[in-house]
């Protein structure tokens, strides 16, 4: 077995496991009160890192690195926003598009062309996120669309799914131009929780802060160390194989999370979901073939 696909899956646990916690924490917490507080225990970890691993990197790789930061943040503000707003056995498959928006982009940027099995993986993408869509208001075979353009937090998923889909075409660039991936996480994080930072320093002056870090420390500090695993896998993965099948292979993540919305946060639906994130994973794994 490939090494790069034990660590997609290792990423794919730590995904689960992340953002169970952080929906807990959201219950209480705006969006970007918990993505700043998380930063707090996140940063210190990254630093403690940074005394471990060598974090030296070429100086004409930092514009890029900063970039896929500032990418990389908008992408969580709005996944974040998405998980805060919907249940999570609706938000976390709807992030199945990701490997969709990659194999397109690999297509557009890296000439890379989609094969049989991954044209029928895409088909069966669409299909589950029209499952997932489904509503009695919205008549019609395009009722699960026009159910999506009224949906402001599902448009915030799917837009996410794309940003996420051009971070990783730059993850493979740049790491794959012989930066270490532990440095490129330290960076590229450091930068992430700067950016959030400042946003919310500009929104909100940092109010609240200490209150929602004594209200939910326990998720976020669960969420923060789960994250840190999360992203380590996958930059350990990305060194090994390509993104446009490692992409696919942790977004089996969302199987775990459409049950742990129905177990733990008691949503409803869950057998459709089920079937539609199922359905999803199916197209995901084609795609590898």
């Amino acid at each position: 077995m490939e090494t790069w696909f034990l660590f997609a899956l290792g990423t794919a646990a730590c995904i689960v496991l992340s953002d169970i916690a952080q929906k807990k924490a959201l219950l209480e917490e705006h969006t970007l009160e918990m993505l700043a507080a998380r930063g707090v225990f996140l940063v210190p970890l990254l630093i403690v890192m940074g005394f471990i691993v060598r974090t030296g990197v070429p100086a004409d790789a930092f514009p890029w690195l900063y970039l896929a930061s500032v990418l990389t943040t908008v992408g969580i503000v709005f996944q974040v926003k998405g998980f805060r707003h919907l249940d999570l056995s609706v938000a976390a498959p709807l992030l199945n598009l990701n490997p969709l928006f990659l194999l397109l982009f690999g297509l557009l940027l890296l000439g890379e062309r989609p094969g049989a099995f991954q044209l029928v993986g895409v088909l069966l993408i669409v299909a589950g996120t029209y499952l997932l869509e489904r509503d009695p208001v919205y008549h019609g075979i395009l009722g699960p669309v026009k159910k999506l353009q009224h949906d402001k937090y599902g448009l915030s998923m799917v837009a996410a799914a794309l940003l996420f889909s051009l971070v990783q075409v730059l993850d493979k660039h740049i790491i794959g131009g012989g930066v270490n991936p532990l440095a490129y996480l330290f960076w590229v994080w450091l930068f992430i929780n700067l950016n959030l930072a400042l946003i919310h320093l500009a929104m909100f002056q940092w109010r609240e802060l200490g209150a929602d870090i004594v209200r939910d420390w326990r998720w976020l500090g669960l969420a923060s160390a789960a994250l840190l695993l999360q992203v380590s896998f996958y930059y350990a993965a990305v060194q090994r194989g390509p993104v446009t099948l490692i992409i696919p292979v942790t977004r089996v993540a969302a199987l775990g999370l459409v049950l742990a919305g129905g177990n733990l946060f008691h949503e409803q639906n869950l057998r459709r979901r089920l079937a539609a994130a199922a359905i999803m994973v199916v197209g995901v794994f084609l795609i590898l073939v």
